[in-house]
């Protein structure tokens, strides 16, 4: 039994020796973001080392990963769910082959994962967002798109890494969500709002929107609100969720944020609410997981 370490970045997956993986990090630069590292334990498995013909092959191979993933009695099958899922492979398999796993993402968060919810939010109140203009977005949109960097975040990799659209900001309302859609908004804390309002709140930056309430909780009811669009019963959901993918977070940054800076809390008075903020999270993924979520990151 030894380890085996499997690669994910710009050209799909494929195996990396432990003693080739600082050349390979080096050759990767460019694709960090979307590059996922997994160590898998693989009984009596030779693996060919990384040519320029392998990577060829894995590009086709991830180009074709929209079949539907192996059974468990089939030659390889997959052994970690997620971004960068890893194929385990018998010794006569002669390539490591990744499948599609996941129809739809659905994403909970801050700004991390807010791909255009949280000047919608602003809009709504008139108050003006940066975000909005130049040069948010210039990198690779070529104009601003609500996202809180200068080009693509992390949840947009990922989409893209497992060929599927990128996740549309839910309060956006435009098209179809059976893909997925993106709940989070910049500035969203764990804890509802009503937990920071023994006071004053500066209507500006992660305090406005907390005053706003796009909590944990809240977006949980928007997906909630859209769940009966995209299934009716509960065998339906169940497999459509089952072939979902959830992201929950992060989130606590802004509750801790909130208590520091707006709140006047010293550092020992808010480690004492951190259990608040696990509890939240915790309650917000079972919750989740009663309406059908089995994937969840």
């Amino acid at each position: 039994m030894w380890q085996v370490l499997f690669a994910s970045g710009s050209d799909g997956v494929f195996s990396v020796r432990p003693q080739n993986l600082r050349k390979w990090m080096a050759a990767e630069t460019s694709s960090i973001p979307s590059a996922w590292l997994v160590w898998c334990p693989i009984p009596s498995l030779h693996l060919p080392p990384v040519t320029a013909r392998r990577k060829s092959r894995a590009r086709e191979t991830w180009a074709s990963s929209r079949r539907r993933v192996p059974s468990r009695s089939s030659s390889s099958y997959s052994r970690r769910r997620g971004p960068g899922a890893v194929t385990t492979a018998t010794a006569t398999a002669p390539h490591v082959r990744v499948r599609r796993r996941y129809d739809s993402i659905f994403s909970l968060g801050d700004s991390y994962a807010d791909t255009g919810n949280g000047p919608v939010v602003l809009d709504r109140h008139a108050i003006d967002n940066p975000v909005m203009r130049p040069p948010y977005g210039s990198n690779f949109f070529g104009r601003p798109t609500g996202r809180y960097c200068d080009g693509r975040l992390a949840i947009d990799f990922i989409a893209e890494s497992l060929g599927l659209p990128l996740v549309p900001p839910f309060l956006a309302r435009n098209g179809s969500f059976r893909a997925g859609a993106n709940f989070a908004v910049a500035g969203a804390t764990a804890l509802d709002s009503s937990f920071f309002r023994d006071g004053e709140l500066h209507a500006s930056g992660t305090a406005a929107h907390s005053a706003f309430n796009t909590s944990l909780n809240v977006q949980l009811q928007w997906f909630e609100s859209l769940k009966p669009s995209l299934c009716a019963t509960g065998q339906e959901c169940r497999e459509f969720f089952g072939r979902s993918l959830f992201f929950v977070g992060k989130f606590g940054f802004n509750d801790y944020t909130i208590l520091l800076l707006y709140k006047g809390k010293s550092v020992p008075q808010v480690r004492s609410f951190v259990q608040d903020v696990v509890r939240t999270i915790s309650m917000a993924i079972e919750r989740l997981i009663k309406h059908g979520a089995t994937n969840l990151d």
